[in-house]
């Protein structure tokens, strides 16, 4: 239950930031892949 209930709650806060970062992150697509690829 505790996992499901931190499950629901971190799909709650993140969903919106995940919105929010791509629609304000979205042309800076090429930075961010540039980042992905230097730490992976």
């Amino acid at each position: 239950m505790i996992v499901k209930i931190s499950r629901n709650v971190a799909v709650k806060l993140l969903w919106p930031l995940m919105k929010f970062e791509h629609a304000t992150f979205s042309h800076k697509n090429t930075l961010t892949d540039a980042k992905n690829s230097k730490n992976h």
